[in-house]
């Protein structure tokens, strides 16, 4: 028996009309699954837009905590060796320093780290000065009033470890074309005068210096009595290891009276590490020596140094004398030179 065209009628309409609820619920799924997906994508974005602001605020506090602790530490240091330690990680400890170019860390970003982080650098010089700007106490390696022994030698061992750099911006400049070289305080610094010596001579308007060269332009005499107080505590340094002065841990690396007579340098008796240390401790003093004379600034090389180094003389050459020992000690002679 055939089936009438009704019967067929009607179950090709059931069929169709069953096929298109099945097409309408996956269509539904479709769209509910696209939806899904779609807040599970913005929540992993807001997830880790969370983590990477999350991120910078731990960083920023860990930075901050470690440069109050390092400040701290400087003056409560009795050796001048662990307060440039201190020193060292002060400096080391500014924001800018650990800066990775990653998602917020931007280069505007960077450039508020350095507005900050001069900001910070200067009122942090007047806390480790007892309150008190350089220019107000002239710092010296000879002084021997015990009240300023340990003030003077906290500026100063901030002044010998200006140039640290954290270790985290030699990944950066692997990882990051927008930042080609390594910038510590010292080099911040130095941008900041060069430009502050174009607005001077008229070559260059305020208002196209950046924030933290403004900041550098307030605190100008303050951070060129930190240079000059590098070249100082440089040469005194060099000084101490060439020449038979004896220091107490209380007086660390302060000096006593001048020699009444010449004497004889140590620096030939050394071994050649040392050797080396000493030139670099002299080549860093020319660099910065080099640089206030390029920005029209005649560096102060204090009167008790220049009597000391005056009346150094130089032992005759032992015929043992290596090539290398022979070189070092011709570039240790010429560095001096540069200054007495």
């Amino acid at each position: 028996m055939k089936p009438s065209l009704s019967l067929v009628l009607m179950l090709v309409s059931t069929f169709y009309f069953a096929s298109c609820s099945k097409i309408e619920d996956m269509s539904d799924n479709a769209v509910k699954a696209s939806e899904n997906s779609g807040r599970a994508a913005d929540a992993a974005q807001e997830s880790r837009e969370e983590i990477a602001v999350g991120r910078m605020m731990s960083r920023s506090a860990s930075a901050s905590d470690s440069r109050r602790k390092a400040l701290k530490a400087i003056p409560e240091q009795i050796s001048f060796e662990n307060k440039v330690t201190e020193a060292s990680k002060y400096v080391k400890a500014f924001e800018f320093q650990v800066w990775t170019g990653q998602r917020y860390d931007s280069l505007a970003f960077l450039k508020q780290l350095y507005e900050d982080a001069m900001n910070e650098f200067f009122r942090g010089l007047v806390e480790l000065n007892s309150g008190n700007e350089l220019a107000q106490t002239g710092q010296s390696p000879f002084r021997l009033r015990s009240g300023s022994k340990n003030r003077d030698l906290n500026i100063f061992a901030v002044a010998v470890a200006l140039h640290g750099e954290h270790i985290l911006q030699e990944h950066v400049i692997a990882a990051k074309e927008e930042k080609s070289e390594l910038i510590s305080m010292y080099d911040l610094l130095k941008k900041a005068l060069r430009s502050v010596q174009k607005v001077e001579m008229g070559e260059m308007y305020f208002q196209d210096l950046e924030e933290y060269e403004k900041v550098v332009y307030e605190y100008r005499e303050q951070a060129l009595d930190l240079l000059q107080a590098r070249i100082t505590m440089l040469l005194t340094m060099n000084l101490v290891k060439v020449s038979e002065i004896k220091n107490s841990k209380m007086e660390a690396i302060l000096l006593k009276t001048p020699f009444k007579r010449s004497f004889y340098s140590q620096y030939p008796n050394k071994n050649l590490a040392q050797k080396y240390k000493l030139n670099e401790y002299l080549d860093a003093a020319l660099k910065v020596k080099d640089f206030l004379q390029e920005i029209g600034i005649e560096p102060v090389i204090i009167s008790d140094l220049r009597n000391y180094y005056g009346k150094m003389r130089f032992p005759h050459i032992k015929e043992n004398q290596t090539e290398e020992e022979m070189d070092l000690l011709a570039e240790h002679k010429r560095l001096i030179s540069e200054f007495f």
